[in-house]
């Protein structure tokens, strides 16, 4: 417990477990004395006091305790206490092993005096209490209990697979589904592209499979492949076949980071025959089931690195190429607003967000762009109760790499009041990467004029012990050591 600290003037009392008559010439614990010189609070720094006697003495602020006025309080109890009573220990008190626990109240088991109760402390034994170490509880002074409302999530309107604000392209690709036309959705990450196919899906009670394609994804893969299976080899069909056999749905989701090879077995299936031959199983045929559909997304290969253009003779095989973009921002707020829940005010603003840094990005200011999934991704954290500042931060800031000093900025400007957050002070954009490109296109030019300069001194000194005197009149060029003629 802290050391007592008092100024001249100040009044105390002997605590109970002192001896007082002997020591301090004292003869009532109850007895407030008066500080007559005041130390500065720390153990071996006493205290002097005008004892019974008259005379001077010390004593150590440890075993004192801080004397409370009755009269000073309208805490302390007026009326006398009974057995059974609960009492709290003052906050003055200077609590010793006895009491261990803040807060703690006590029952009072007997009384020495109407005011002077007995309790039992904190090891189990009776504890005589002074009328300065305890007060009751006051009714009015409590502050009423604070009852937590129930946390209630917002209730959305719409199902969770409802694609809103692309209903011209929903429309085309029902029409494609109905005649069994391959459709290539091209559009920023997250706009909706294979979104769109599973609302179709789900809609009309199709099975969908999508496969993400990367650049190490093989024919094997997504073809079918021989596996070993209880010491026989067998064949197992992948993706493709399983989804045209079976009569699913197929999104490759990420078609232009496809190896050739892959592009090259769609090719046939994309024609007006639409069939596969399995060259290593045997040679099969596959024809779809009349169920089976084809999807193809890709983001645009002039902004997402390991994308690529898709060759002209493969992208004219799909009957339908959609180009998908970002909903108009009051589609994107009521997005927000049934999909997520949240006020339309504060989705209004997220949604500024959004367009100003997708304009950042377009003026070559920054590299990310927010989509509208991320949009979703942080509204949904702020209607489950996280502060809209570190929503932002989760949710879109932390995704953003070298660009978050810029994007806060931007958040900052549209939104108000931001809280701190550690960002790196340069921020990599484009200008950043092009001007580092001309430096290093210069160190370049700069390495190979000097080693033109180098070979044409090492040819000349060649040149010249090859046709010096001594040479000549040897008839043949003299040692060579590391590569130089020496003469």
């Amino acid at each position: 417990m802290a050391i007592p600290k008092y100024k001249v003037g100040d009044q105390f009392v002997i605590k109970n477990d002192e001896e007082p008559t002997h020591v301090y010439n004292i003869t009532l614990h109850t007895k407030p004395y008066t500080v007559t010189r005041a130390g500065t609070g720390v153990v071996g720094d006493e205290i002097d006091f005008i004892n019974d006697g008259g005379a001077s003495q010390v004593i150590s602020p440890v075993q004192t305790i801080p004397y409370i006025n009755e009269k000073e309080t309208d805490e302390m109890a007026t009326a006398k206490i009974k057995v059974g009573d609960k009492i709290l220990l003052t906050e003055k008190l200077d609590k010793d092993r006895s009491f261990t626990t803040e807060g703690k109240e006590y029952e009072v088991i007997r009384l020495e005096k109407p005011s002077d109760p007995v309790v039992i402390d904190d090891r189990g034994t009776e504890r005589f209490m002074r009328r300065t170490e305890w007060f009751t509880k006051v009714p009015t002074k409590r502050k009423p209990a604070v009852k937590k409302a129930k946390v209630v999530l917002p209730t959305t309107t719409i199902a969770s697979h409802e694609v809103i604000g692309q209903d011209e392209n929903k429309k085309v690709v029902e029409l494609a589904i109905e005649h069994n036309l391959p459709v290539l959705l091209i559009g920023e990450t997250g706009t909706g592209k294979t979104s769109i196919v599973r609302e179709q899906s789900i809609k009309l009670g199709k099975q969908l499979t999508r496969f993400s394609i990367t650049g190490e994804t093989t024919v094997d893969e997504f073809v079918g492949k021989y596996e070993l299976e209880s010491g026989a080899t067998v064949w197992k069909d992948g993706v493709l076949l399983d989804a045209m056999k079976n009569g699913k749905w197929l999104v490759a989701d990420e078609i232009n980071v496809a190896l050739p090879e892959i592009l090259f077995v769609l090719h046939s299936l994309l024609d007006d025959d639409h069939f596969i031959t399995v060259s290593n199983h045997l040679g099969e045929v596959v024809k779809p089931h009349e169920d089976f559909r084809f999807f193809a997304t890709m983001n645009p290969p002039e902004e997402y690195a390991g994308t690529k253009e898709l060759n002209k003779a493969f992208q004219s095989r799909f009957s339908v190429v959609l180009q998908v973009n970002y909903p108009e921002p009051e589609v994107e707020v009521k997005i927000l607003v049934d999909k997520a829940g949240i006020e339309p005010d504060h989705a209004t603003k997220m949604v500024d967000v959004a367009n100003a840094l997708r304009k950042a990005k377009n003026e070559d200011k920054i590299f990310f762009t927010c989509s509208t999934r991320d949009l979703l991704h942080w509204a949904d954290v702020v209607a489950k109760g996280l502060n809209p500042n570190r929503a932002f931060e989760v949710a879109v800031l932390n995704k953003t790499g070298g660009d978050a000093k810029v994007i806060t900025d931007i958040y900052q400007a549209i939104i108000g009041d931001y809280i701190a957050i550690d960002t790196p002070e340069v921020t990599l954009t484009i200008d950043w990467f092009k001007q580092r490109k001309v430096e290093l296109d210069k160190d370049f030019a700069d390495f190979e004029a000097r080693k033109t300069e180098i070979r044409e001194e090492i040819t000349a000194d060649i040149v010249k012990q090859l046709t010096s005197p001594k040479a000549i009149a040897a008839g043949q060029p003299e040692e060579i050591t590391d590569g130089i003629f020496t003469s």
